[in-house]
């Protein structure tokens, strides 16, 4: 794990993944927070049930289905 929140921190631009009109984004699995009518218009998690990683590739869906898409520390 300490990896891949390495990863998710600095080998990428979390600024310009993270923009509103950016087609990119990610997200870490432990809590993603969603509308309930945002996850189930792009297909909730069996929408990306073949990606390896399931939590970016829902993320980008709720980006470019017009949702925005942050990663937070918590705070």
């Amino acid at each position: 794990m300490p990896s891949g929140l390495y990863l998710l921190a600095f080998c990428q631009d979390l600024r310009a993944v993270q923009a509103r009109n950016g087609a990119e984004a990610t997200a870490t699995g432990q809590f993603i927070l969603v509308r309930r009518s945002l996850y189930q218009a792009v297909g909730g998690h069996a929408a990306v049930h073949g990606a390896i990683c399931e939590d970016p590739m829902l993320a980008r869906l709720v980006k470019r289905s017009g949702g925005q898409a942050m990663l937070r520390d918590g705070r």
